[in-house]
């Protein structure tokens, strides 16, 4: 049997606990009064959450498929200010409401890539090109490293450059090295200077 002075201790604590959690309940409510959270949906990317008016908000749009470009954010409430929405990663200052934004896509219609073989000096070279119909300008990459223009059409930031490049008006060609199957030691062929 415990003793009064022990029963007395065990009910200041068991009063202490129970007031400090109601208390701390109370504190919660009035922080989510004072400080909501408002919902981001991200369609076609990544970012969805909650957030507190005021926070920077990051959102990224998926990848683009082969037949399509990143054309750029747009939001459900007008007021969102995108640090540039032209950019496939982007952010936003959060409004105290919820919202959705959207990353859009537009179709590639022309310049699909394509490759031939064209006679360098000494060599067949291959190029590869993606051309749009009345293109605004052509962008020519030269290289001699032994490397392959078609990098630009296979890798992701290759591909994704070239997309971007006949979507906005402009061709792209790719010159291929003649000579990538020589060994380091030997002299590389003339067709691949420059």
């Amino acid at each position: 049997m415990l003793g009064p002075a022990t029963l007395m201790k065990r009910s200041a604590w068991i009063l202490f606990a129970i007031f400090a959690s109601s208390n701390l309940a109370a504190q919660q409510k009035d922080v989510s009064a004072v400080d909501p959270t408002y919902r981001v949906t991200v369609v076609n990317g990544y970012g969805s959450g909650n957030f507190h008016a005021g926070d920077t908000v990051h959102v990224f749009a998926n990848a683009t498929s082969t037949d399509s470009v990143f054309a750029g954010w747009g939001a459900s409430i007008k007021a969102i200010r995108f640090d540039d929405g032209r950019e496939w990663h982007t952010t936003f200052v959060m409004l105290g409401t919820d919202m959705s934004v959207y990353a859009g896509f537009q179709p590639l219609v022309a310049g699909a890539p394509a490759s031939e073989q064209i006679r360098g000096r000494d060599v067949m070279k291959p190029v590869w090109y993606a051309i749009p119909p009345k293109p605004r300008g052509i962008i020519i990459a030269c290289h001699g490293t032994n490397g392959s223009g078609q990098t630009w059409f296979t890798n992701p930031e290759g591909r994704q450059f070239t997309r971007d490049a006949v979507a906005n008006g402009f061709g792209c060609r790719r010159d291929g090295c003649g000579g990538s199957h020589h060994r380091r030691s030997e002299r590389r062929p003339e067709s691949c200077a420059g």
